[in-house]
């Protein structure tokens, strides 16, 4: 019986060594791809959130570290736009708000709760300046 246990322990830690090499291996084929391609084939297992945290991060890096603005705009009111974009899409990254959600489909919209829906409602405003700003994202 001991002799069972010891196998057994021993077994489990060469799978679990086997299983963290596999898993540096998928980090590393992650990376190069990213450098090859720009995105990976992880990154399409969930591509929303993936575009979502990309989008956060960049608009609040150019808030941040932006040398110029649209011509139509101040300093001030980019900065405060970048800003809004950025807020609005690190809520659909970890909100999980479009889970099982139709926008278009009525019967859903109406069995979701306040809360959800003024968080849908939030992350949609960042869709809005996205669409309406995105020739302008630039540095």
């Amino acid at each position: 019986m001991e002799i069972d246990k010891k196998i057994f322990w021993c077994v489990k830690d060469k799978i679990k060594k086997l299983l963290d090499i596999k898993q540096h291996f998928r980090q590393v084929l992650c990376f190069y791809q990213r450098g090859k391609r720009g995105w990976s084939d992880q990154d399409c297992w969930s591509f929303d959130q993936y575009l979502a945290k990309v989008i956060s991060e960049a608009t609040a890096y150019l808030q941040h570290k932006h040398y110029g603005h649209p011509a139509d705009l101040t300093d001030e009111e980019w900065t405060k736009i970048l800003g809004q974009i950025s807020y609005y899409f690190s809520l659909v990254d970890t909100e999980n708000l479009w889970d099982n959600v139709d926008i278009n489909d009525k019967k859903t919209l109406l069995n979701m709760a306040d809360k959800e829906i003024a968080q849908l409602e939030e992350a949609l405003k960042g869709f809005d300046l996205l669409k309406e700003h995105f020739y302008s994202l630039w540095d």
